[in-house]
């Protein structure tokens, strides 16, 4: 109300005529447009998704740890409420704990690597679009309405991805994760729809985008006339640079010098995609080698622990602790449910219970156990550890299979247009190429190996890094014939994918090499 109304009418007539340049520059720019909405909606979507299974996973493990001591307390009177809450609340906190780490680890992944192609998308825009924005200064415009008008551009994408994720996320979710879930029993029952954290988590993937995206604008845009014109000065300087690629002549032949050649000054865009592959290739190298790894590992050391027995009691106590008193307790309780206990004891504060028999005795001894002697107890049965194991193993090698899935694909997306642009703008190079005899074949030749160089220099460095990660991780961790196997099938399957996926280039490598 304080500002005239006459100002205040050019304010919104200037907002209006921003929106809609800010919708003709998205209309004109179709593949980009297309390529930041994939990006925005699978980030949503995969974020949404992997809480919504977090948040069901956690409500089915307390209400499973939840009925079997409620099952005990049934059968021991003594134990009252209080002390039925803090056992469940100690049976799983450590667990949930861990479950939040990985999963909102999956979810900064996912809107990062999401994030990245999102920027580099609207860094396209922009370099499209830098005479317009020079024009705009010229005519009187400010630095603060290019910021407002790539503003609205960001907005419309992420409100329609964001909105578009949660139709599809409300309708999907519920089918697909009950599918996942029955194929790999990630919780107990059928999935329920978290609404409160469905909402927070589209919000916060929309606002998170959209900081990411107007910052990095912020700190790179240059409008300024003279300096688009300066733009095309810097372009010399890289003579002699590209000259330090005259020595691999020999060695790549001329064919490949001169891919290498046309390459180099679009490395920064290169660079970016090949370390999207890389990143991707490594993460599903390094999931498909770590869990078969860390089960075996798992396995040798509860083998090694247990010493073969089906289950272990360990009792670490202090000063004011009567080791005699537990020893007889649990002897009393073993020959009660006709278990066969061992046990060793190498001072008057820690002993270690070997037992073998049938599972449900070992688990009624080892709990009623632990209830009494909370804080000196540690027990492990051997079958459930490593069913747990097992089932864990395949969750997560599940879940890295689905987020790296959403991954291709955005990095697919974003590959493809990167490559495409890469190639047509340098047709003109391929025309001169041409026109002083070069044949079509060998033009085209060109266009492959840039091509393959892009695809496979990310896919080695990421089995590269994937194999480093997977030894340095298990450096000194490895129990004796534990062996770290590695995961090529998947990078075998992105190979492919790429390999698909670069067969739609043709018709581009068809209209630049004519």
């Amino acid at each position: 109300s304080l500002i005239p109304t006459k100002h205040r009418k050019e304010q919104e007539n200037s907002m209006s005529s921003l929106f809609r340049l800010s919708l003709r520059f998205l209309k004109n720019s179709r593949m980009l447009t297309i390529s930041a909405f994939i990006s925005v909606f699978i980030a949503c979507f995969l974020g949404t998704g992997i809480f919504q299974l977090a948040a069901n996973v956690e409500t089915s493990i307390y209400d499973t740890v939840k009925a079997e001591y409620e099952s005990y307390a049934q059968r021991n009177p003594d134990i009252s409420e209080d002390m039925l809450s803090v056992m469940i609340q100690n049976e799983t906190q450590d667990f949930f704990e861990a479950l939040n780490i990985v999963f909102k680890t999956l979810y900064i992944i996912t809107v990062s690597i999401c994030g990245v192609f999102i920027v580099s998308i609207f860094n396209e825009f922009l370099k499209k679009y830098l005479r317009e924005m020079a024009i705009i200064r010229v005519i009187g415009g400010k630095t603060g309405q290019i910021d407002i008008l790539f503003s609205f551009m960001s907005l419309i994408i992420t409100t329609a991805a964001c909105i578009t994720s949660g139709i599809f996320s409300a309708v999907l979710d519920k089918f697909l994760l009950n599918y996942i879930n029955d194929k790999y029993a990630f919780f107990d029952g059928s999935f329920v729809m978290k609404k409160e954290q469905f909402f927070i988590f589209i919000f916060i993937t929309f606002v998170l985008v959209n900081f990411i995206v107007i910052f990095i604008f912020w700190l790179n845009q240059d409008v300024m006339p003279i300096q688009i014109f300066q733009k095309t000065a810097s372009g010399l300087k890289r003579r002699k640079i590209s000259n330090l690629l005259l020595f691999s002549r020999k060695i790549i032949g001329t064919d490949g010098y001169i891919s290498f050649k046309l390459m180099f000054p679009k490395h920064r865009q290169i660079i970016l995609i090949i370390f999207l592959i890389a990143l991707t290739t490594m993460i599903t190298y390094f999931g498909k080698g770590f869990m078969p790894v860390l089960y075996a590992n798992n396995n040798a050391y509860y083998t090694e622990l247990l010493c073969g027995a089906d289950a272990v009691i360990e009792v670490s106590a202090n000063d004011d602790f009567d080791l005699s008193n537990i020893i007889n307790n649990v002897l009393k309780r073993c020959d009660d449910k006709n278990l066969i206990c061992n046990y060793t004891s190498d001072d008057n504060m820690n002993a270690s219970f070997y037992i073998d028999g049938e599972h449900d005795a070992i688990k009624d001894v080892m709990k009623s156990v632990k209830i009494e002697n909370e804080d000196y107890i540690y027990g492990y049965i051997y079958d459930d550890v490593m069913e747990d194991s097992r089932k864990k193993m395949t969750q997560i090698s599940a879940l890295i299979n689905i987020v790296t899935g959403g991954f291709l694909i955005v990095i697919g997306i974003g590959w493809l247009n990167s490559v495409k642009e890469i190639l047509i703008s340098r047709k003109r190079e391929y025309h001169i190429m041409r026109l002083i005899g070069m044949s079509e074949r060998r033009v085209i030749k060109i266009c492959i190996i840039q091509i393959l160089t892009y695809m496979l220099i990310g896919i080695i460095a990421g089995i590269i890094a994937g194999h480093i990660a997977l030894c340095k991780i298990f450096e000194g961790q490895l129990i004796a014939d534990t062996a770290i196997s590695f995961g090529y099938g998947n990078v075998i399957i992105i190979t492919i994918y790429f390999m698909l996926l670069a067969f739609f280039l043709r018709k581009t490598i068809k209209e630049v090499s004519c």
